[in-house]
């Protein structure tokens, strides 16, 4: 999943799908249940390859999996949005 994410992020939009209205690229998670700390890592990753113009935001992350983005810093990752109006 992750190399295809990558890969989104850095076409011109004629891949999976059209780039939002502001290029990042975005991303439910709501139906998430479980990632490890790898996982985690694998979506910081993702957001590292982002070109200068995009970033990656995450829609619908579960609290304990923002909670622990949070203690690890990676929150504050300036290619990696967290959406707060997630539950």
């Amino acid at each position: 999943m992750a190399r295809t994410l990558i890969a989104e992020l850095s076409s011109d939009g004629t891949g999976l799908g059209q780039p939002g209205p502001d290029d990042d690229l975005h991303v439910d998670l709501s139906l998430l249940e479980f990632v490890d700390v790898a996982g985690i890592r694998r979506i910081v990753k993702v957001a590292d390859s982002a070109p200068e113009a995009r970033r990656l935001v995450l829609h619908g992350l579960p609290p304990t999996i923002r909670r622990v983005m949070s203690i690890v810093g990676w929150a504050d990752h300036p290619k990696l949005v967290i959406d707060e109006a997630s539950p």
